[in-house]
Order: structure tokens, then C-alpha cells, then sequence
């Protein structure tokens, strides 16, 4: 595997509630560099806890530095430059800053939404998890730097979201005028698509898949499938049963589903659950919560609103960031530690 391509994708606009859409567009703010400090090497265990910034009196490390140019190039195929530790250098300022905001705010991120999104850039790049984590490895990143990276991109959206979003506003005279221009306006005839909102179980096997397990686990997906009444009351059903992993997904195309789950699916009207079917993991039922049709047309008139939304709020997000980084103390200390640099709060 030659690198890595972390797909920039916006979280902005990203509903919670998907685990497929933590994978969207990373939100990344980059500034021109303030500041780069290079000079004489110190002693690799000093140079690691040394200190080259502050920003409100919460520090960043030689190594976080070090770790975050590494994965930076080791991810977009770029060398380790003195330009390009001035850039990272910048990013980790940022990214001090939207944790904090994040933090006063009460702004969390649980384990799963992280999960989530790296299982997102996984599949996307094609790569499972553990290959990810070796690859890092082998250019020298701790997989926490992607992990810290990510939180904070998630976090940050969040605080945009819970801030911002009511003041996005997207008119009709600008649906149109985009449409215009990007060509989406005419007359779409190549029919509809299918969106489904589903609910997955999955019973696994937890004592190897011989005969006796699966038939066990295929009887309580029976009992299961046969409870169904909605998919909210479903899941906490599951909880009755052993080792019963859910996965709830709000919106996926009908098209973009692997066969033969596709073809289970297309079948399978609202209300009601798909046959079980034994997988290496175990025994799975997927119920239809709910499906929509869409023409073509109004499934690019979503897809530009939703891009008009995201682009407010990427506006939104970088003024208050700059508000952020305006108001901050950020100090960069000698290597000694001594007459540092100081960023003073704008009296503006």
C-alpha cells in the first residue's frame, strides 16, 4: 500500500444518527503560518516533551508536531518540510482552540460516533482497520494522532451545528440559480430511486458456528422477526437476547446495497423484516423502517440544498474560528522556555 488518501469530507451538516455518513467531507482549517521555530536538535527525550506552543496555556509538543507532519505526509504523499510543520503547526493551533470551544460548550464525542467515522475513512480508502493501523505504524504515527484528528473534527462540527444551523437558510431563487449553473436544472426522466431507512441485527456466534449455535441463534432471530412492531421498540427487544450487535441506518440508497441483501430488500416493504440469513458473524435480519421513492430530480435538488447548507456553515465555522483564534493567547516559547512569543488578544 503506497499511502493512505484520507478523503476530506464536510461533517458539518452530518447527521449523528448515521453511522455510513461519518464518513463525509473532514473538515480541515488551515492558516497561513505565524510562526515556525527550527534550530538546533536537542536531546530526543527533551525534544519530545518540549514545549512550542501554547494556546491558552494548554501546550503543544515537539511530538505532537512531530506526529501530526508525519501523518500528514505520509497520508497525501507530501515530504516533512519546514513549510509543511509551519502548516501543521497552525492546524494543531486550530484544532487546540475548537476543543476548547467544543469543551465550554459541553460538546462531547462518544467512542461509537468515533468508531463510526473511522470505519468511514476505512471504507473508503478501501482498507481495513488493521492495515491502517500498520501502515501508520510503519511511518512512525501512533494511530491516536488519527483518532485525536478526527475527534476534534467531530466535536468541531457539532459546536458549528448546535450554533449555526438555524441561521442556514437556503432559498428557492438559489436552489435554481445553482442548478443553473451546475447543469441539474432540466427535465430528469431516468425515473427513481429507492432510499430505505433500515434496522440490522445481528445475533452473533459466540461459541463457533457448528450446528447447535447456528440453529439457537436462527431460532431467536425467528422470535425476533416475529416481535417486529416498529424499529425504535425492535432494538430495545434485541437487548433481551445474547450477543446481539445493532446497526441502525437512516437513509441508504437501495442501489448502493450489495446483492443478494439488495434483492432481500427490494422485496421487503415498510413494516416488515427480511428472512434471516447466516453470515460468518452470525445470524442477520434487517428490518425496513421505513423506504422512499425519489426521482432523479429530487434527488438532485436534495443534493444541492444540502450542499448550499454545508457551505454556509463552512463560512460560519471559519468566523468563528478566526473569532477564536482572535481572542486567544498563543505563546511560542524558545527552546529554552524563555521569552516566548505572545499573540495578545485583539483589543478590536
Amino acid at each position: 500500500m503506497a499511502r493512505v488518501e484520507i478523503i476530506k469530507e464536510s461533517l458539518l451538516f452530518m447527521k449523528s444518527t448515521s453511522p455510513t455518513s461519518s464518513a463525509g467531507l473532514i473538515l480541515s482549517c488551515l492558516l497561513p503560518v505565524v510562526l515556525v521555530l527550527f534550530g538546533p536538535a536537542p536531546a530526543q527525550g527533551q525534544a519530545v516533551q518540549r514545549v512550542i506552543a501554547t494556546v491558552n496555556d494548554e501546550p503543544i509538543t515537539a511530538y505532537d508536531l512531530s506526529q501530526r507532519a508525519k501523518f500528514t505526509a505520509a497520508t497525501s504523499g507530501r515530504r516533512v518540510t519546514r513549510q509543511l510543520s509551519g502548516q501543521v503547526l497552525q492546524q494543531l493551533i486550530s484544532e487546540k482552540l475548537q476543543m476548547q470551544e467544543a469543551k465550554r460548550v459541553g460538546v462531547t464525542v462518544s467512542k461509537g460516533e468515533l468508531k463510526a467515522a473511522l470505519d468511514g475513512i476505512s471504507k473508503r480508502n478501501k482498507v481495513n482497520m488493521s492495515r491502517l493501523k500498520a501502515y501508520l505504524k510503519s511511518r512512525n504515527v501512533r494511530m491516536k494522532t488519527l483518532e485525536d484528528k478526527i475527534r476534534t473534527e467531530l466535536a468541531w462540527g457539532s459546536v458549528i451545528r448546535r450554533k449555526f444551523r438555524r441561521l442556514v437558510s437556503v432559498g428557492e431563487t438559489d436552489i435554481k440559480l445553482h442548478m443553473s449553473k451546475t447543469g441539474k436544472d432540466g427535465d430528469d426522466k431516468a425515473g427513481t430511486e429507492t432510499v430505505l431507512e433500515l434496522q440490522k441485527l445481528t445475533l452473533r456466534f459466540t461459541q463457533g458456528r457448528n450446528e447447535i449455535e447456528v440453529k439457537n441463534r436462527m431460532i431467536d432471530a425467528e422470535k425476533l422477526r416475529a416481535a417486529f412492531k416498529t424499529c425504535r421498540r425492535w432494538r430495545a427487544q434485541a437487548r433481551v437476547y445474547r450477543n446481539v450487535k445493532a446497526q441502525y441506518i437512516q437513509e441508504i440508497k437501495l442501489a448502493s446495497i450489495n446483492e443478494p441483501v439488495r434483492s432481500k430488500l427490494a422485496e421487503t416493504r415498510a413494516g416488515q423484516v427480511t428472512a434471516p440469513q447466516t453470515t460468518p458473524q452470525g445470524i442477520e435480519i434487517i428490518a425496513v423502517c421505513n423506504r422512499k421513492e425519489l426521482s432523479a430530480a429530487s434527488g438532485k435538488r436534495e443534493q444541492v440544498v444540502s450542499q448550499l447548507k454545508n457551505q454556509q456553515l463552512n463560512q460560519f465555522s471559519q468566523r468563528h474560528l478566526r473569532d477564536l483564534r482572535r481572542d486567544a493567547v498563543i505563546e511560542y516559547p524558545n527552546q529554552t522556555g524563555k521569552n516566548p512569543y505572545v499573540l495578545k488578544p485583539s483589543t478590536k
